[in-house]
């Protein structure tokens, strides 16, 4: 009797145990969940960043603004004159600078939703007439309870809150919006009336890997070959290799022109796209060529995107474009327009001289 009792008791000793081992090494779903609360969201990067040469970069939506804008207030017509004058003296190495459009400008509003970039105000660049876009939502939020009295983000100073213009014109009328950031509110003007100004430029974003071998940009719309060419290739063969080019199930890739070249230049501003080098293909007779061409401080980018990638057996990272230089009469004129990228220079080379190549198509 007592020998049966100890083997049950052992059985159930047995048993007991082994349901404890099994518990412990297989925890249950209920506790993974709790597991996966516990993790800490990813920080993101700022949006946006003080270049502290006057100007604010917007990564997310691809600007480049004026920190503080006019020191007066003008006309409209004026203000337009006035970011021409930036582009005349070359505002902080760029000569592409514009008034912006009331979309661009609403993406400035920090602390009021329904005007701000995704707000349900309708007025927008594609919806100008004041009748039928104009809600109660564009009237805005209280006066001076912006994050900076202003309703706009802290990193931005100007001369007051009230109106800034934008480059929109009311729909069948001769008034141009704006936004008074005292209350972030949308307003359509004369003309005739002062208001702030703050200039914008197109701003390179940071480019997205498609995790296919390519690299698109948000800003250009356009798609780039990552991994560059295993060799260099003059500017007939280049084209070619370009064009017979199969990658990510796409055939259409070409041989980038010189502006889009530049457009994946990084920490050089005279010769990112829209710096002050005159190079385009619209631009390309030696009188175009100057010193903005030729570049910055050798390694001291980065001089381009991060997310590219480059030969490690190809260190001077010069890459051909499309852009033919033409001939000014004499036979060694001719030359293909090309980047340089530990420098962000733009020069050419000539006689069928040989460079990398990064192809690019239209997404």
């Amino acid at each position: 009797m007592r020998n049966s009792l100890t083997k049950a008791i052992f059985a159930l000793a047995l048993v007991l145990g082994l349901i404890f081992f099994i518990g412990a090494a297989c925890p249950t779903g209920v506790e993974e969940d709790e597991d996966e609360d516990d993790q800490e969201p990813v920080e993101r990067g700022p949006r946006l960043i003080d270049n502290s040469d006057g100007t604010v970069s917007d990564l997310d939506q691809g600007l480049m603004w004026q920190t503080s804008g006019s020191s007066e207030q003008q006309a409209w017509w004026v203000a337009n004159e006035y970011c021409g004058t930036l582009n005349s003296v070359g505002y902080a190495g760029y000569s592409d600078w514009r008034l912006p459009d009331i979309t661009q400008l609403r993406t400035l509003v920090d602390g009021c939703e329904t005007t701000g970039e995704s707000g349900t105000c309708g007025v927008d660049a594609d919806c100008l007439d004041r009748d039928a876009c104009f809600n109660a939502d564009c009237y805005g939020c209280r006066q001076y309870e912006g994050p900076s009295g202003c309703y706009w983000n802290e990193l931005f100073v100007g001369q007051d809150c009230g109106m800034y213009w934008s480059s929109s014109i009311e729909q069948g009328s001769e008034r141009a919006w704006g936004l008074d950031f005292s209350n972030a509110s949308l307003v359509d003007e004369q003309g005739t009336l002062p208001a702030n100004t703050r200039c914008v430029r197109p701003q390179y974003a940071p480019l997205i890997d498609n995790g296919d071998g390519t690299a698109s940009d948000p800003v250009s719309k356009l798609t780039w070959q990552n991994t560059p060419s295993k060799f260099a290739w003059d500017y007939d063969d280049a084209l070619i290799y370009c064009q017979e080019l199969t990658l990510a199930e796409h055939k259409d890739w070409r041989l980038p022109q010189i502006d889009e070249l530049r457009s994946l230049v990084r920490g050089c501003p005279q010769t990112e796209r829209g710096g002050r080098c005159d190079v385009t293909p619209e631009c390309l007779l030696n009188a175009c060529y100057d010193d903005n061409c030729k570049g910055c401080t050798d390694d001291e980018g980065p001089r381009y995107d991060a997310l590219l990638t480059n030969r490690e057996y190809a260190p001077n990272h010069n890459y051909i474009s499309a852009t033919f230089h033409p001939s000014e009469g004499r036979a060694d004129d001719q030359c293909a327009w090309y980047v340089d990228f530990n420098y962000g220079r733009v020069a050419c080379l000539y006689n069928n001289a040989q460079a990398e190549v990064r192809c690019v198509r239209d997404r």
